[in-house]
């Protein structure tokens, strides 16, 4: 009985001893539970912070983008107008150009024609304080053969555009040769060395020598041109 009861107080000892040993190695186990809990739950929230700080991030970085993009709109926008306006300033900019060379090119001609005019007015004006002269200095019969001369050339002038089926060439030999005469006539009788009047007097009247409406001209045949030429013979020399 004793023994027994002594081996049931050794197995009580051993078992309390376990126990022991069971509830340090729960109580440790629990500890290191614990921790484990407390570092997960720490390592938790830094992820979540480590997560919010990304998202965070990432709307910062999609806004700078959406801004960016912007920005590059309204750059291309403004490029597009600045294109067009340059355009248009080169358009505007060759059509003044062009408008330019066009005023001076009709600037020179402008020029050149009052020029010109200056030039025939100046001829024209000698010619006439010439002949105005000329006239004080010439004997009436001058006067009276320039006349016949005029008359003359009228009728022969007369004939020339009444003609009909008739050569050209030889209308202009007559009309060349009349004027020959003319001139050599002017030059020779003259005796001043002045330039014959080829011209009307200013306050003459030529009705009489103008062709009417209703008169007719009639043109020489050739045999009479022909014995008209022979008849007349070479033109007098001036």
């Amino acid at each position: 009985m004793i023994s027994e009861l002594g081996e049931n107080y050794k197995f009580g000892i051993k078992a309390s001893r376990e126990i022991k040993r069971l509830r340090g190695q729960a109580s440790v186990l629990a500890a290191e539970k614990l921790s484990a809990e407390e570092s997960h739950a720490q390592q938790l929230a830094q992820l979540r912070e480590s997560s919010d700080g990304h998202l965070s991030a990432q709307l910062a970085t999609e806004e700078k983008l959406s801004a960016a993009e912007e920005e590059i709109r309204s750059l291309k926008e403004l490029l597009s107008t600045s294109q067009e306006s340059f355009t248009a300033r080169l358009e505007a900019k060759r059509v003044a150009e062009e408008a330019k060379e066009k005023a001076e090119h009709e600037a020179a001609d402008l020029r050149n024609q009052l020029s010109s005019r200056d030039l025939i007015f100046d001829n024209l004006k000698a010619v006439l304080e010439a002949e105005l002269v000329d006239r004080f200095k010439r004997p009436p019969a001058y006067d009276a053969l320039l006349l016949r001369e005029f008359e003359k050339g009228m009728r022969q002038a007369k004939k020339f555009f009444a003609m009909k089926d008739h050569s050209n060439e030889k209308a202009l030999r007559r009309f060349d040769k009349s004027l020959q005469q003319h001139m050599a006539s002017g030059g020779s009788f003259s005796g001043s060395g002045a330039e014959p009047d080829l011209g009307p007097v200013a306050g003459r009247d030529y009705k009489p020598f103008m062709p009417m409406e209703d008169e007719e001209v009639i043109w020489p045949s050739d045999e009479e041109i022909e014995d008209e030429e022979d008849s007349e013979g070479p033109p007098a020399a001036g």
